[in-house]
């Protein structure tokens, strides 16, 4: 009688140690999959973000203090990780179109006017100055 109680209560056995890791792994993987896919999401969005606060920055410097003409757009931003590129002048010469890209990424950029310092002595113009094709009139 002895022998028969023992027998049903010896423990697990391989079998049902095997089907329990198995479940945990079919319970585990998916939660693990979405922390690594939340992870990618953080680091993309943590380098937009840094991205667009040098943006601007960069834009903020160069709207306050205007684009000289005898000097390099490069000397005046003191933000790192930004390229500045004049498209052009627009037909009055108030005001430089230009785009400022970030080198982190280059999805993020910004396409504005900053005025013209040399040519009208550093005076700042309203948006209404703004010749319609570069966003005046809006």
């Amino acid at each position: 009688m002895k022998q028969l109680m023992k027998k049903g209560t010896a423990g697990s056995t391989l079998v049902e140690v095997v089907v329990a890791i198995a479940i945990l792994g079919l319970v585990t993987a998916p939660i693990c999959s979405s922390m690594l896919v939340a992870a990618r999401i953080n680091a993309r969005s943590r380098d937009v973000m840094t991205a667009q606060l040098q943006l601007s920055s960069a834009v903020e410097q160069l709207m306050a203090e205007g684009i000289d003409e005898g000097k390099g757009i490069g000397d005046k931003i003191s933000s790192p990780g930004v390229e500045v590129t004049v498209e052009g002048v627009d037909g009055s010469g108030k005001y430089y179109e230009i785009t400022v890209t970030s080198e982190l990424l280059d999805t993020v950029s910004v396409k504005t006017c900053v005025k013209s310092k040399r040519r009208f002595g550093g005076q700042s113009f309203g948006r209404s100055d703004l010749p319609e094709n570069l966003g005046g009139g809006l």
